[in-house]
């Protein structure tokens, strides 16, 4: 499989998604098997939040046939649709900061799932998220000379 044209292809429906959507939270590939070049495609948007699991899944295979290329389409056998507030999304974002790259993962467990091997493209906290969770990072002092 020729993963230059692969991450094209899917950069590129990144940015399809990134344009009528507030938040894209994870956007990647994970393979079915280990040793086999068929993928899963995982995807977390808010607005698919607002939309049922079948019409998500029916909105990201139009655009899939629309600007993905044939050969690539049937290595994609399965499509999971998050919300953004599923644990799974949450801890992807938080360990795996990707936005407008690539990042590609090599045995990791993330909120208890074992992820072999994985494609990310998009995973972002939203700004709600990030908020919420700085509330609870210790704050450092502000230093200035005047205090040293």
């Amino acid at each position: 499989m020729d993963y230059e044209i692969l991450v094209r292809d899917f950069a590129k429906i990144v940015k399809i998604l990134k344009q009528g959507d507030k938040h894209v939270a994870l956007f990647m590939l994970k393979p079915v098997y280990p040793d086999i070049s068929v993928w899963s495609l995982v995807v977390s948007t808010q607005t698919y939040d607002n939309m049922t699991k079948k019409n998500a899944i029916r909105h990201l295979i139009n655009l899939l046939n629309k600007n993905f290329r044939e050969n690539f389409r049937k290595k994609i056998i399965g499509i999971v649709v998050l919300q953004t507030d599923d644990p799974f999304v949450k801890e992807m974002n938080w360990v795996f900061g990707v936005t407008d790259s690539v990042k590609f993962i090599e045995s990791s467990v993330i909120a208890g799932i074992h992820l072999e091997r994985a494609i990310v493209f998009e995973s972002v906290r939203s700004a709600a998220s990030q908020k919420a969770t700085d509330q609870y990072l210790p704050q450092t002092p502000n230093l200035t000379s005047a205090s040293i």
